[in-house]
């Protein structure tokens, strides 16, 4: 099978979707412990997606009906602060989040946590940027 990355029609990415899900994730009851890997492989597909017509087939046979993929960024920034051990002139954290919900707004799962970028300035005026991606574990190929 090609990678997704490398479809570019609306039926090969419906055939290689429905590999991954039995039915569209509006027509499925989740449990709390699939919500993270659900969302993990929603976001994979959209940021591997290389057309409209394969997002069209996402939205159409991953999502289904009436649903959707909130994504969220919130974001810090602060000045002269303690953080991990160490004085910060500047600080600046920014962390995304995920969500299904459904059309009307209300939500079909829980709020995860997808990645956290942070970067600090020290006292002695060095740079550190860190990135942690918590749905790394569900790569996919």
């Amino acid at each position: 099978m090609r990678k997704f990355k490398n479809i570019e029609s609306y039926a090969e990415a419906t055939r290689y979707i429905k590999n991954i899900f039995e039915a569209p994730i509006s027509q499925t009851a989740l449990e709390q412990a699939q919500e993270e890997e659900v969302i993990a492989i929603l976001l994979w597909l959209f940021d591997s997606a290389i057309n409209s017509a394969v997002r069209a087939a996402i939205h159409h046979h991953a999502l289904g009906d009436g649903l959707y993929l909130d994504v969220q960024e919130e974001r810090e920034t602060r000045e002269s602060i303690y953080y991990c051990g160490m004085f910060c002139d500047f600080f600046s954290q920014t962390r995304q989040y995920a969500q299904l919900k459904r059309s009307d707004g209300s939500n079909k799962t829980l709020r995860c946590l997808t990645s956290v970028a942070t970067y600090i300035v020290d006292d002695k005026h060095k740079e550190h940027f860190t990135q942690i991606n918590y749905l790394e574990k569900y790569h996919l190929e």
